[in-house]
């Protein structure tokens, strides 16, 4: 190995000789009067080095210049398209129906000028919004959807989009007794109740608008015992009777299906069933509560040790009295 190692040397020192050295020592090449002379010419591996940069530079540089000539060729071709298929006219065309939309009548300028940022705001409600942004109106001949459909029973605009032939009949049937209620007044249950019938429609609730209902305002009852009957004609969807209000439980009701004629009904199925609360309740004596009011009085007008004896007594007799009705007393309970 040791006999090896200077022609190694030798051979390193052959690869990492400089070409350009060689040139100006054997006079194949000379400097200039006044040229700078460098104290140490490159090697050939730092020549074949900078060549190789060289060469990715140029490489990098003709793939750039390439892309920037497909990408101007594509917008000149784009450019020349939009200009083939657009018209002088045309666009005349737009730039008058502009100036008409946005500047006032009479304005030859295009320009104009605004004192405050209210004025703004106005000639931006009066001249663009207003205008472009208008409600559906029924009756202008042009069926606006959603906001306007084919009309059935108090919904949809007739005039511009027809009526709507797929409706059914139904019947709506509810009953009502306030009366009877242990601890309630029948005026005040009845006056907490009211009920419509909607339509479950998730576009309209996506699109933040109420739900549709048949009856522009909730239905009330003025009686204590009454039934109210109503008559609908509904499209097909997902419709449920919205009751507010009936906490005790005191209205049931009843849906048919009337479509098939002849005075012929169909009970409808609801989920849940409909059906009303009975209330049970045995009504406490009197007397222990009137004597448990009394001793408690006692207690809390009296003064001194004579007061809190009166008072713990007082409290040990209501809670005697408490486990003895709890004992003979059944409590408040809901029977479906």
């Amino acid at each position: 190995m040791s006999s090896s190692h200077p022609d190694q040397q030798l051979r390193s020192d052959q690869a990492d000789g400089s070409i350009i050295a060689e040139l100006y020592e054997n006079g194949d090449k000379s400097h200039r009067k006044g040229e700078y002379v460098p104290e140490r010419y490159p090697t050939n591996r730092e020549v074949a080095s900078a060549i190789e940069k060289q060469v990715a530079t140029s490489v990098e540089n003709y793939r750039n210049y390439r892309h920037v000539t497909w990408y101007t060729l594509f917008i000149v071709l784009y450019m020349l398209v939009l200009y083939f298929q657009a018209s002088s006219f045309k666009s005349g065309e737009v730039v008058a129906t502009l100036k008409a939309a946005l500047l006032p009548q009479g304005t030859t300028s295009t320009t104009m000028t605004f004192s405050s940022e209210d004025q703004v705001l106005a000639f931006l409600g009066n001249q663009i919004i207003r205008p472009v942004w208008k409600d559906p109106v029924c009756g202008d001949s042009r069926c606006e959807a959603p906001w306007e459909f084919p009309a059935w029973g108090p919904f949809g605009c007739q005039a511009d989009c027809g009526l709507n032939p797929n409706t059914t009949k139904v019947i709506v049937a509810l009953s009502a007794d306030f009366s009877g209620h242990p601890s309630i007044s029948p005026a005040t249950l009845r006056g907490q109740v009211s009920w419509n019938l909607c339509l479950n429609d998730t576009l309209r609730a996506r699109r933040g608008m109420s739900p549709l209902c048949w009856f522009a305002e909730d239905q009330v009852f003025t009686e204590v015992i009454e039934t109210q009957i109503k008559a609908v004609y509904l499209v097909d969807g997902d419709w449920y009777v919205k009751l507010d209000g009936d906490l005790a439980g005191r209205v049931t009701g009843a849906v048919y299906d009337a479509s098939q004629g002849d005075d012929t009904l169909v009970s409808i199925p609801v989920s849940p069933t409909w059906e009303a609360c009975k209330l049970k309740r045995q009504r406490p004596a009197a007397s222990t509560g009137r004597r448990l009011l009394s001793e408690f009085t006692v207690a809390r007008n009296a003064a001194g040790e004579a007061g809190d004896k009166a008072l713990q007594q007082a409290m040990a007799a209501a809670a005697n009295k408490h486990a003895q009705h709890d004992s003979t007393e059944q409590p408040v309970h809901l029977e479906l």
